[in-house]
């Protein structure tokens, strides 16, 4: 799944925890999630000379931060839900100093198959067979060969 996709995928699934999402689903929007933060918090700090006095809050990043929190949420569930876990396991994050370590090792675990909260997404990538992977691995040495045929027939004229 590509990242535009991903967010529009992530948006509009905003309250949706049932199912699963893919790795690439949930590393396309948490990318999307620190690429905005940052661009809303440079926006707020180039504008800070427009306030006339301090403020708490910047009001650009902490709008990002409330229309991105729950979408984020839902989807981390998801994931949790892909490799195989109870989405309860999002709570490991409020361990002090490793809980976010914890979380990041459970988001990186590989899809399982079918599992308790259905079968993988359908815009997950099949991996090819070994049989198949060997015809296209054969598939792409004939066409190297026959480039460098007519390269040599054509192009550098050389027997």
């Amino acid at each position: 799944m590509g990242p535009i996709k991903s967010v529009k995928s992530c948006m509009f699934k905003f309250a949706d925890i049932n199912g699963r999402a893919t790795r690439s689903e949930y590393w396309w929007f948490y990318l999307f999630i620190i690429i905005g933060t940052f661009t809303s918090a440079f926006i707020d700090f180039g504008t800070i000379e427009i306030w006339k006095e301090p403020i708490e809050l910047p009001p650009v990043t902490a709008t990002f931060i409330l229309i991105t929190a729950i979408p984020y949420l839902a989807v981390t569930i998801r994931r949790l839900h892909d490799a195989g876990l109870s989405g309860w396991y999002f709570w490991v994050i409020l361990i002090p100093f490793v809980g976010g370590l914890v979380l990041t090792f459970l988001m990186i675990l590989p899809s399982t198959g079918r599992n308790r909260f259905g079968a993988p997404p359908a815009y997950a990538a099949p991996r090819p067979s070994k049989k198949r992977l060997a015809e296209q691995q054969a598939s792409a040495e004939a066409a190297r060969q026959e480039f460098k045929d007519y390269y040599r027939k054509n192009v550098s004229r050389k027997p």
